[in-house]
Order: C-alpha cells, then structure tokens, then sequence
C-alpha cells in the first residue's frame, strides 16, 4: 500500500507539473496571441489610415478634375465662340473691301465717262465756234471705257 501511495504520490506530483507545465504554456500561447492580436489590429489600423489617405487624395483629385474639366469646357466655348466671330469678320471684311473694290472702279469710271463727254462737248462748241482743233489737242480725247458689266449700277 505504501508502494501504491508512493506511486500515487508521484503520478499526482507528475500531474501537477504537468498541470503547472500546461497553465504555464497556456498563459505563455495567451500572452502570445494577445501580442499577435495587438499586432495586427495595430496593422489594421495603420492599412485603414492609408485607405483613408488615398480616399481623401483621390476625392479631392477627382473635385479637381472636375473643376478643370468644367473650366475647359467654357473654354472651348469661349474659343469656338471667338473662332466664329473672326471667321464672321474675315466674311464682312473681304465683303466690304469688295464692295469698295467696285465702288472705287465705278467712280473711276464715272469720272472718265465725264470726261469723255466734256471733251467731246468742248469738241462739238469749237466747232460750233469754228475753231480748229489741233492734232496735240486730238490726241488728248480719251477713247471711251466700256461700263463694267458685273457692278450693280449705284444711284448718284
């Protein structure tokens, strides 16, 4: 009996190192597994913190490629605005230059047509007056030059 409770004795005092061997391992995996824990939240913090930074970079990237995009807009508005109005005037211009074109060669025209005429009616009163003509004066009297033909006749 003695040798039982001798060998019982040692089995108990084999359990509880087991047992202390065991609660010591445990507590030291819990310890453990706390710091892996803290670790990791701490890397989830720290990986949320950088969404949030890219999140708030990205919004205000995207406000402002909004505002450029609405700034170029008016832009080429403004430009093709800009763009018809010198094309409009380069129109009213050649227009204008043209018109004044035909203007000026018809009062050329109408000067020489009168003249023509004053030479010819200074012709016919010296011959009225029997005055002789010389070949220097002959000269003088311009040939006629036709009407323009494509000028729309302008009242004067």
């Amino acid at each position: 009996m003695e040798k039982f409770q001798k060998q019982q004795k040692m089995i108990e005092e084999a359990n509880k190192q087991k047992k202390a061997l065991l609660a010591k391992t445990l507590n030291e995996r819990r310890l453990r597994a706390k710091a892996e824990s803290a670790k990791l939240t701490k890397i989830q913090k720290e990986l949320n913190h950088l969404d949030s930074l890219l999140t708030a970079d990205v919004s205000v990237i995207r406000d402002k490629i909004e505002l450029a995009s609405i700034e170029f807009l008016d832009a080429q508005k403004r430009y093709e605005k800009a763009e018809k109005e010198v094309i409009s005037s380069k129109m009213n211009l050649f227009e204008k230059g043209e018109t004044k074109e035909r203007l000026t060669e018809h009062l050329y025209t109408i000067i020489h047509q009168n003249e023509v005429r004053k030479a010819k009616k200074l012709a016919e009163l010296m011959e009225i007056l029997e005055m002789e003509t010389s070949a220097e004066e002959m000269e003088l009297q311009a040939p006629s030059i036709p009407t323009l033909t494509n000028f729309n006749s302008v009242h004067t």
